[in-house]
Parts: C-alpha cells; structure tokens; sequence
C-alpha cells in the first residue's frame, strides 16, 4: 500500500511539472528533511538514521487508522470551549451559521492534527499512552539503550551532554509561561510538551554539529579538544564551537570568501 501511494504521488508530481523549465530546484523544506537525515548519518550512523526514519513512517501509517486518543479529546475540550469566540471573527463572519462550519472545520482539522502527532510519538516511544513525556527514554538509561551500537552508544560525553540538556529542558518546558502557549493553536492544545519535543530536537541537533565540528579540527587542522582546551569552558565538543568560532573571527575576508564561496549557498 505505501509503495503504491508514493507511486501516485510521483506520477502527480511529475504531471505537474510537465511544461516548466527543465531545470528545477529542489524545494527548501526537502533540503532541511535530506540535511537531517544526512547529519544523523554522519552523526550517529547511517543504520540508526534508517531505522528511525522507517519508525516513523510505519508509525504514521499505523496512526492513519486509529481513533484520536482520549486524553486529545479530553484536553481539547478543556482548552477550547465552544463560547470561545472572539468578536473579530463574529463581525468577519458572514453568518453565525458560516462561522460555526468555519470554527468546526478548524477544530477537527486540529484535532485529526494533534492526534495523529500525539500517536506517532507514543509509537516511537518519546511519549506515553497517558500523553506525558517519556523521561524513562530521557534518562541516561534510556538514552544509552536508545542510541546503543551507534557512533555515539559508547561516547560517554555525548551521552551525558544529551542526558543533561534534556532534563534541563524539561524544568524549561514545565515553566513555560501559559500566554506563550496560548498565541498557537497547536501550542496551546500540545501544551509543554510541545516545549520539551522541540527543544530536544534542537539540543540533538546541535550537539550533532558540535561533534562534527570536533571531528573537522581533527581531520583538517590536526586539533583534538579533548586533549587542547585553549582555556575554552565545557567538554570537547563545546570547545570545539569555541575554536571554530575563533578561527572564523581571526581570518582574513580573503579567507573567509573563499571558504564561503565554497561552503556555502545562497538562499
């Protein structure tokens, strides 16, 4: 069933193209989704990334039939009371009939939104059947089963870089204030959690660059900071951020345009 969905969507896709100009550029949104998945690669082994990405698929397929989770309703019912109708869109409205279709229009879609998340995530285990954040993932435990046999299972520095920063945010997400959640619908229903899931996306991220960046100095200027710490605060992976911002600050513009002429794309 998938292969054929993907099959009808490229035939589409192609149909859509037909008698534009033949040469196309790829899509800023599928660069980020290929960025990623080649960072994690690189990162932390292309056997994880595959496997995660695959997780993800499978869970989102499995989700496409199953019933919203009651704790969604539930929350969605105590967020979003039927009387909460602001006057601008009465006076925008038509009709209150016309308003009422719009308002159930844009619950629903919420709703479907927000459950099909909320699923995908308990199926690859970032949260529980209750809806709260699996800290038992988070935990240094967790992390180290999670990302076991990859190039960063047996690196202790990572995995205590990880295991802090998601604790650290968890107390950031649980004093999150409410009026910031409250500006997106999506926030606002998703409520910290969604905090906490963002954020712990950003922090993998981050420390993926890092350990590239430390990895770099090695290969191309012959620098550990592992065993060099130029005075630089945190583990090796921090010093190396420190490094590579100092080296960017201290060349000449020659260098630098070189380097970004060939490093670099324009938007």
């Amino acid at each position: 069933m998938a292969n054929k969905n993907v099959m009808s969507f490229v035939v589409l896709a192609t149909m859509a193209t037909m008698g534009q100009a033949t040469i196309l550029s790829v899509d800023n949104h599928i660069k980020e989704n290929i960025n990623l998945y080649n960072m994690y690669s690189v990162c932390i082994g292309q056997e994880f990334a595959v496997k995660y990405v695959k997780s993800i698929q499978n869970a989102t397929v499995y989700c496409q039939h199953q019933k919203v989770p009651e704790y969604v309703l539930k929350q969605l019912a105590e967020k979003f009371k039927s009387n909460e109708i602001e006057e601008k869109q009465v006076y925008e409205s038509g009709s209150f009939t016309e308003l009422a279709s719009t308002i159930e229009t844009k619950t629903l879609s919420l709703l479907n939104k927000l459950g099909n998340l909320s699923c995908v995530l308990e199926q690859i285990k970032k949260i529980t059947p209750q809806g709260e954040i699996n800290m038992t993932l988070f935990g240094y435990e967790g992390v180290k089963e999670f990302f076991s046999g990859t190039l960063i299972g047996e690196d202790e520095v990572m995995l205590r870089a990880l295991t802090d920063g998601y604790a650290d945010y968890l107390k950031i997400a649980k004093n999150w204030p409410q009026s910031e959640l409250d500006r997106n619908p999506m926030t606002r229903a998703f409520d910290r959690r969604h905090v906490f899931l963002v954020c712990h996306q950003k922090l993998e991220d981050d420390l993926c660059y890092k350990k590239q960046m430390y990895e770099a100095l090695k290969k191309f200027e012959g620098l550990d900071t592992a065993e060099v710490g130029f005075g630089l605060p945190g583990n090796k992976y921090n010093k190396a951020l420190g490094v590579w911002a100092v080296m960017r600050s201290k060349a000449s513009g020659e260098v630098k345009t070189i380097k970004d002429f060939f490093f670099t794309r324009p938007n």
